[in-house]
């Protein structure tokens, strides 16, 4: 009688376990699909060049995660679409511990968020941007960034106004004076890359720094360095950083 019991209770576990795991990964293969789906609407929509038709197409089509303060006309609508997995709506889902962390990454979750936004101004989309936050589980050994803790890596890449001081080396300025390509210091608990552009930026160079590796929300092995998450731009960072110090 007892053996039976053991034998269904850990029947049972084996049971629960698989069946978290293919919720986790459903859901997550769903939230990266429909991370790919807004990027590709996002990345399509030209500066100075889109209109707020092309605007509204993009709108009705992510209605359901979108949101605007006050009114979204022609004129102005500055709009924003984002939506999350159950961990990053609902952070006390699981314990907040270094296994549990563990064992949520090895059933292949990934807190994340993915947010968007379009700004339309005069009938023209004069803005627009795209960020992916998605938590790196815990790593083991000496030498594991953040003391073996887990950390949040970042992807941001956002249009700023003509006024709007764009931060970066001198160098990388001199050389492209539309957009800037950084990485904040003191961002606790997390790596990011940041890339900000204004509306004359050419429309070539906004297209390849918004390159996100979307596969980071659902890859069997996380994507833990900023080039994992925005290969074109970090890979240019690096490259104009060594030119400066050389």
């Amino acid at each position: 009688m007892l053996r039976r019991i053991l034998i269904g209770v850990v029947l049972f576990s084996l049971l629960s376990v698989a069946t978290t795991a293919a919720a986790i990964h459903i859901e997550q293969r769903l939230l990266r699909t429909r991370a790919e789906h807004l990027l590709e609407d996002i990345r399509s929509l030209e500066l100075r060049r889109s209109t707020w038709a092309d605007a509204q197409r993009v709108f009705n089509r992510w209605g359901a995660w979108g949101r605007y303060d006050g009114s979204c006309v022609s004129s102005s609508c500055d709009y924003e679409m984002a939506f999350a997995d159950t961990l990053w709506n609902h952070p006390g889902f699981i314990p907040n511990a270094i296994w549990a962390r563990r064992a949520w990454g090895y059933l292949g979750g990934r807190r994340s968020l993915v947010a968007a936004h379009v700004l339309v101004a005069d009938g023209l989309v004069l803005g627009k941007g795209f960020t992916v936050f998605v938590e790196v589980p815990p790593e083991g050994g000496p030498n594991a960034p953040f003391c073996g803790y887990g950390y949040t890596l970042i992807g941001s890449s956002e249009t700023v106004s003509r006024t709007f001081v764009l931060v970066g080396s001198l160098p990388q300025l001199a050389l492209h004076p539309e957009y800037a390509v950084t990485t904040p210091g003191g961002c606790t608990g997390c790596l990011k890359v940041n890339v900000r552009f204004t509306p004359s930026a050419d429309p070539s160079d906004v297209n390849r720094l918004m390159d996100f590796n979307i596969a980071c929300l659902t890859s069997r092995e996380p994507c833990r360095e900023r080039d994992d998450i925005m290969p074109s731009a970090w890979k240019q960072y690096l490259a104009e950083d060594k030119d400066a110090r050389d």
